[in-house]
């Protein structure tokens, strides 16, 4: 069975080229590393590395498989941070409330900044032509005092 400790430690073995190096960068026995790359070679039932004084390549197969563990490994990443932070993301609906006479230029340089922030894979394609005036209720609405009969 792969695991992704095994790679880890493959990637970690295709970025430095050297078991030792490659030990030192995951934080263990250079002998430990290399058991694990061996297990991974079994598991797969073909050779990822070959190995010489000094150096370790990866073949061709294990180019590819240290290419596709990459990618395994980005998605580990980042499955765990939404896990980590999913109490902490905004969802649902959101509602900006901008008077008329400041809308034309508060709202164009308000709604990047929150669509990066907040909205990266939101479809806010044309937003601001969907913005409509909101109905506020005659009760909210309030009158400058200058304005005010006497």
């Amino acid at each position: 069975m792969i695991t992704l400790k095994q790679l880890r430690y493959l990637s970690a073995l295709a970025q430095h080229g050297h078991f030792g190096k490659a030990a030192k960068a995951c934080a263990v026995t250079q002998p430990a590393l290399s058991m694990q790359i061996q297990e991974l070679e079994a598991g797969l039932g073909v050779a990822l590395v070959e190995r010489r004084p000094g150096e370790a390549s990866l073949t061709d197969v294990g180019l590819e498989v240290a290419r596709r563990a990459e990618r395994v490994l980005a998605a580990t990443r980042d499955l765990a941070d939404f896990a980590q932070h999913r109490g902490r993301l905004l969802t649902g609906r959101m509602q900006l409330g901008v008077i008329p006479s400041i809308a034309p230029y508060v709202l164009p340089k308000i709604l990047p900044v929150l669509q990066r922030r907040w909205c990266l894979q939101c479809g806010w394609n044309g937003l601001t032509r969907r913005i409509r005036p909101a109905r506020t209720p005659s009760s909210t609405t309030r009158r400058s005092p200058r304005h005010t009969p006497e």
